[in-house]
């Protein structure tokens, strides 16, 4: 008969834990409770780390990619001819957008979406501890709204198109067609 010992790593002695799985196998994908796999493997075969960044390798795996600033030059660099133009370009447009939206401003992409500052109106909050009044103050933050045609492709990916853009502009005088059709 099995002891019942508490142990905190793998439960009552002898029974299988509930916590921790007894091979990566049996553990879930995207569990991140501070907890190192036992065996010193991740699910992708990987040593050591957390779960969650074994979650991360094995979406990597699966075809889901993060896209960061390197990626995006690299993907511009066949547009622009070297790898510094590239990133020079990539630059120009982001200090562009940060630069106007920290005014005040609004920068609309056509097909993309809008940036733009929203300010957040001071108010009281409680702090859930002590149950005590909190004066939170007046907050500015930056915010993306996506158009309409990068929302559709996001929810009809199969709709992107094959050649060219997908943020280019409509074809000249289609949006002057529909408004002489609606009057």
């Amino acid at each position: 008969m099995p002891q019942s010992t508490p142990n905190r790593a793998h439960g009552p002695v002898g029974v299988p834990s509930q916590r921790r799985p007894t091979s990566p196998d049996d553990a879930p994908l995207a569990v991140d409770d501070g907890v190192r796999w036992p065996y010193g493997r991740c699910r992708t075969g990987h040593f050591g780390g957390s779960r969650l960044r074994c979650a991360r390798r094995a979406l990597q795996e699966l075809g889901y990619v993060h896209v960061n600033k390197a990626d995006l030059v690299k993907e511009l660099e066949s547009t622009f001819g070297s790898r510094r133009a590239a990133a020079e370009a990539l630059d120009a447009v982001l200090d562009t957008i940060i630069r106007e939206v920290s005014r005040g401003g609004k920068v609309s992409i056509t097909g993309f979406g809008t940036f733009d500052r929203v300010e957040r109106a001071p108010r009281t909050g409680r702090n859930p501890h002590t149950g005590t009044s909190v004066r939170i103050p007046e907050v500015k933050a930056p915010r993306f709204r996506a158009g309409t045609a990068f929302k559709s492709y996001v929810k009809e990916p199969h709709t992107l198109p094959k050649d060219g853009t997908a943020t280019g502009r409509a074809p000249a005088g289609t949006a002057a067609a529909k408004k002489s059709a609606s009057a």
